[in-house]
């Protein structure tokens, strides 16, 4: 018959080392344990709370979709579409990052129809016609962007479009869903 371990929030390698400081077991073991497993848990949300650009904007929930290579600087512009697949309504917004990961924007959320399609842009985006200008503090080059919803289930591009020398183009952005990249 096998024995039932319990599985511990504490890495392996910490609770050995615990072990040869402290003893197996005992009243010092356990309060080692909470200790770490406290300091753990505040260094994570810590963490999350940096990476997330200080929280989700007002109205949504969840960062859906993260964009490399946002934008915005004279006759270039970032332009996002999402469309709402579900059969309820979806509240949806974008932020924008600089190189150095500083929020640029705080532009509220858009509610989103079922089937609907929303666009959002950086700056002048002719001929498309955004629902919402995000409105960078500053001009930008090597930003990023997050996608966030009220749900988990949001269906988004991303395009770099621009004039250079009096000739229109764009580009397709990556968009990497919980941290993985199409095609990964």
């Amino acid at each position: 018959m096998r024995a039932i371990r319990k599985k511990s929030l504490i890495p392996p390698y910490l609770i050995g080392k615990m072990r040869s400081l402290f003893g197996d077991g005992g009243l010092l073991m356990k309060k080692a344990s909470v200790l770490v497993l406290g300091s753990l848990l505040a260094l994570t949300s810590a963490a999350r709370a940096q990476f997330v650009g200080g929280g989700a904007p007002t109205g949504t929930a969840y960062q859906v979709y993260s964009v490399p290579g946002a934008a915005h600087a004279a006759g270039l512009s970032t332009i996002f579409s999402c469309t709402n697949p579900t059969g309820t309504s979806a509240n949806v917004a974008v932020q924008l990052f600089d190189a150095n990961g500083a929020l640029l924007n705080a532009s509220p959320a858009l509610a989103v129809a079922p089937g609907a399609t929303v666009q959002f842009a950086t700056g002048a985006t002719a001929p498309f016609g955004p629902d919402q200008t995000l409105n960078p503090v500053t001009g930008f080059t090597k930003g990023s962007a997050k996608i966030w919803s009220s749900g988990r289930s949001l269906l988004c591009t991303a395009i770099l479009a621009g004039t250079w020398a009096g000739n229109t183009f764009w580009a397709p952005l990556t968009i990497a869903a919980k941290l993985k990249q199409k095609g990964d």
